[in-house]
């Protein structure tokens, strides 16, 4: 497999970030003009996650380790609401959370799942 490990091309990580923003849309009920707001706002927020991930795998975050990372996170998933709250309505905020809660619980169920039936895990 030429991306082990779950990681995703380029290619596809694209493909699903727009599985998301339609998916958003949809759940949202997004005007136009509130679709192209909230899509760039997630991609900003995609790509400081990214330069984040590269940066403590290339060590260039000293000190930082899995509770620096995971504080920087909470940090990035706060900017990101805090600027797609100027962007939605009260109520489209609360299904917005509403999505986010549902898809990070599907997420960790998901890992929980590979774990329990990898191989090399002896399971």
């Amino acid at each position: 497999m030429a991306f082990a490990q779950g990681r995703m091309s380029p290619e596809e990580q694209k493909a699903q970030f727009e599985k998301h923003v339609d998916a958003l849309s949809v759940e949202l009920s997004l005007s136009d003009e509130q679709r192209v707001e909230v899509r760039a706002i997630l991609e900003k927020e995609q790509e400081q996650r990214r330069d984040l991930m590269r940066q403590m795998r290339q060590g260039q975050r000293p000190g930082a380790g899995r509770e620096g990372m995971r504080t920087r996170m909470q940090e990035l998933n706060r900017e990101t609401e805090t600027a797609l709250a100027a962007v939605l309505s009260a109520g489209q905020m609360t299904k917005y959370a509403a999505f986010v809660a549902e898809r990070r619980q599907t997420e960790s169920m998901g890992r929980r799942g590979a774990r329990r039936t990898n191989p090399q895990d002896g399971n």
